[in-house]
């Protein structure tokens, strides 16, 4: 299962969520910034939990799909901006989000 939150922008924050994670015992296949992949389905109530967890960080669930997409945008722009290579800055920006 595919959980996206919002408001991850930094290493800090992915592992914010995976100490989350384990204090919620949800067994999870990897974090990145703005999702988690879960092992299995998670039921509504630790999903609840989980998401309560979350806030105390400023962190949230996100399950509209227009606010996906924002939050894959602006991890894009984080991605291009932080990445070691030039190379990605000296291409056209929405040639990059294609790419992506």
């Amino acid at each position: 299962m595919k959980i996206n939150i919002k408001s991850m922008l930094s290493v800090r924050c992915i592992e914010i969520v995976r100490q989350i994670l384990v204090k919620h015992d949800i067994p999870y296949v990897g974090v990145e910034l703005g999702s988690v992949e879960t092992m299995e389905d998670v039921s509504p109530s630790q999903l609840e939990s989980f998401r309560q967890s979350l806030v105390e960080f400023e962190l949230d669930i996100v399950s509209d799909s227009q606010e996906v997409l924002i939050e894959k945008i602006k991890n894009v722009i984080i991605d291009m901006i932080f990445k070691d290579d030039e190379s990605a800055l000296s291409i056209n920006f929405s040639d990059y989000l294609e790419g992506k």
